[in-house]
């Protein structure tokens, strides 16, 4: 969140970290899998903007990395994906 003017504070990263941990785990059916989830952006094709950081979430010695559109970049060999929340 950041500073505003208005009385509602807004949040500005769509997807939270809790959030982009539940939709690896969805995704390789492993509900309660151990996750690791840090922000990180370099400018490449998962976001062109410092403002819209990927998530990096680490679960079972795979790295996947969520993008602010909610779009799932998986390890090498494994194509993007679109998952609905």
């Amino acid at each position: 969140k950041e500073a505003t003017w208005s009385k509602k504070p807004m949040n500005f990263l769509p997807v939270g970290k809790d959030a982009a941990i539940q939709k690896i785990r969805n995704l390789i059916r492993q509900p309660r899998a151990k996750a690791y989830a840090e922000l990180t952006w370099k400018p490449d094709t998962k976001s062109s903007s410092p403002y819209k950081p990927v998530w990096k979430v680490t679960i079972m010695s795979r790295v996947w990395y969520v993008n602010q559109d909610g779009v799932v970049f998986g390890p090498p060999g494994i194509p993007k994906l679109r998952l609905l929340f």
